[in-house]
């Protein structure tokens, strides 16, 4: 969904006329700050101040469903449906949340009902439900479907460098790279600059097996120069796509140099890649002061830690990155945190951190011939 979607997580900005509004309000910009507890908090504070505006119960919806909490962010839409059956909002919240639950009939079927409640189908809100629904119908398997609804935006001139880009992306799922192709050129003669777009591309294109097209892909980004410090660190992280890791060095130092200090993750990767683990945890150290809240920052500098048989401290590293709760790496952490027990002996904390470990991902077999393994210790 993330790579498919890139449209804002609206909120129901007007409110209501009514004691709450101020509450919504402030909700709304602890919301857009990342602060969701906060948010949720205001808006429960909106609604106890006026329990009969339903776009209280959709703000407070489209908050747990960030946090994850769908059940409850659904039973917000339902209330806020009930309150006002008319409103596109409740239904699209239902439907991100859906498509977040990867139920995507729901979804779909929630963005067909807001819709059928917006007059003007070439508004904003109505362009931005169609976009969702897109990429529901793409995650689905019904690729015309989502066809059918990029063509809708590219004509009504919604956002088209990024239609284009998504439209290319089904087609590739259809495998056919030639139409593909198509949109791909399309979406580059809107902007043929953003280094990202064709980092994106060649993802997509590995994904399907098109690892000719990617290379393609790759070069031509090679041949646009970099005049700003992110383009050199999306340069660098093009020539590790091309295993060019002295090159990709060199794009990430200047970067870094530039100001772009994200790049310091990847100065790190690079000697990680090159086997002096100790340059790269002095890296990875210093980019924890100006990253604090990066869980990859943890899990690498522990891997670092764990090659140097460092292991109490790589058990530091890993305790602090699982407590930022990021699930793109948790199971990296959880798996460094096994290796590390085991290092130190401690078979039955291992042992423990394996059976967590497969309750979130019960179908990794080689997670469960180490704990087989380790229960036969």
């Amino acid at each position: 969904m993330a790579v498919l979607v890139l449209l804002a997580a609206l909120l129901c900005a007007q409110g209501c006329e009514s004691a709450g509004r101020a509450s919504n309000e402030e909700g709304i910009a602890a919301y857009q700050a990342g602060e969701l507890n906060k948010a949720i908090g205001l808006f429960n504070q909106a609604i106890t101040q006026d329990s009969s505006c339903a776009e209280y119960y959709v703000n407070k919806g489209m908050a747990l469903s960030a946090m994850t909490d769908y059940e409850n962010a659904l039973i917000c839409f339902e209330q806020a449906v009930n309150l006002d059956s008319g409103l596109a909002h409740a239904y699209r919240g239902k439907g991100i949340t859906c498509s977040r639950e990867k139920d995507y009939p729901a979804a779909i079927a929630a963005f067909d009902q807001a819709l059928a409640c917006i007059r003007d189908q070439k508004s904003s809100l109505a362009c931005d439900i169609i976009g969702y629904r897109a990429a529901a119908k793409t995650l689905s398997g019904d690729y015309d479907g989502a066809i059918a609804d990029y063509e809708t935006l590219i004509a009504c001139e919604y956002e088209k460098e990024r239609m284009y880009l998504l439209l290319g992306h089904v087609y590739i799922k259809k495998q056919d790279v030639d139409l593909a192709t198509i949109q791909y050129q399309n979406s580059i003669n809107q902007n043929h600059k953003d280094l990202k777009k064709y980092l994106e591309m060649a993802e997509t294109l590995e994904a399907a097996g098109f690892e000719e097209e990617r290379l393609r892909v790759l070069e031509a980004a090679l041949s646009l120069t970099a005049d700003t410090d992110e383009k050199h660190y999306d340069r660098g992280v093009i020539y590790l796509e091309l295993d060019q890791v002295k090159e990709a060095f060199a794009e990430f130092e200047q970067a870094y140099n530039m100001g772009y200090l994200q790049a310091g993750y990847y100065l790190g990767y690079c000697y990680e890649l090159w086997e002096q683990y100790s340059e790269a945890e002095l890296i990875y150290q210093k980019q924890l002061t100006v990253s604090a809240q990066d869980a990859r920052i943890y899990n690498q500098l522990a891997v670092c830690q764990l090659k140097q048989q460092k292991y109490q401290e790589a058990l530091v590293m890993i305790n602090q990155g699982l407590a930022l709760n990021d699930q793109a790496v948790s199971d990296d952490l959880l798996w460094n945190r096994v290796v590390c027990y085991e290092k130190m002996r401690e078979y039955a904390s291992a042992m423990t951190t394996l059976e967590e470990y497969l309750v979130k991902f019960p179908s990794d077999e080689k997670a469960k011939q180490e704990l087989s393994y380790l229960r036969s210790r």
